[in-house]
């Protein structure tokens, strides 16, 4: 990246894909947005549910909302799950 903005930044067992990323970089090409992976930016492609479980884990500990109702359809946000701990 030449000091641009990346506008999509693609992760999973995708970013592996040699022929999904020649047709996504082919669509986004003509909008002027650039595309990398998750591994430019330091995150296996492979570590995205691991990350994404850590940091909703993290949200948790600190008593904060988890969920995003405009993405989810939940009625405001909450915690997400419960930390219990052992006697």
């Amino acid at each position: 990246m030449k000091g641009s903005a990346v506008d999509y930044i693609v992760s999973g067992g995708g970013a592996r894909n040699a022929t999904l990323m020649a047709m996504l970089a082919a669509r986004l090409e003509p909008l002027g947005c650039e595309l990398a992976t998750s591994e430019q930016f330091g995150l296996p492609a492979e570590a995205k549910e691991a990350a994404a479980f850590a940091l909703l884990a993290w949200h948790t500990w600190q008593r904060l909302p988890g969920n995003v109702p405009a993405a989810t359809g939940a009625r405001r946000p909450v915690i997400l799950g419960q930390v219990t701990y052992a006697p």
